[in-house]
């Protein structure tokens, strides 16, 4: 299970977290983090994280709540994410190339607002190639359902 730890800039940017959002991080405690089932690809597997942030400080403390997790820290990619706070919004794709830009196109589309979407993924030994982009918006829209954020699960109007 995910446990809170300190939220100082030091912890962040030992996190690994981009100057930015650790320079943003405060002292509030993470805002409520929603997970997704696992999703399994040719034994790659990938969990998703969403939540409802205010700030920057807010995104910075999710992605430093799920570091902190030694299972999610060992992973291969464990923090490919994408938030979107009024009209700022930013991604990191965790060493998995173009992966947190299209996490971001996912959270446009869907038009969420004020939250953060993290994918974590542990690789498998078989190259997934354009499939692996597929797993990873996958895993993110569970955790956009779960967190109940935009319209995901929200069927089409008929207009």
């Amino acid at each position: 299970m995910l446990r809170s730890l300190s939220t100082s800039a030091r912890a962040a940017r030992r996190a690994g977290l981009p100057p930015k959002l650790a320079a943003a991080h405060d002292r509030r405690p993470p805002p409520q983090v929603y997970a997704s089932d696992t999703v399994v690809d040719r034994k790659s597997r990938f969990l998703g994280h969403a939540a409802s942030v205010a700030s920057l400080g807010d995104v910075a403390a999710v992605v430093d709540l799920l570091l902190a997790d030694k299972r999610i820290a060992r992973a291969t990619h464990p923090a490919i994410y994408a938030y979107r706070i009024g009209t700022e919004s930013g991604s990191d794709d965790g060493g998995e190339a173009q992966a947190g830009s299209r996490l971001l196109a996912l959270l446009e589309q869907h038009r969420v607002d004020n939250a953060v979407v993290v994918v974590t993924r542990w690789y498998g030994g078989s190259q997934l190639g354009a499939d692996r982009f597929r797993r990873i918006n996958e895993a993110g829209r569970d955790a956009m359902k779960a967190a109940g954020l935009g319209t995901v699960g929200v069927p089409p109007c008929d207009r």
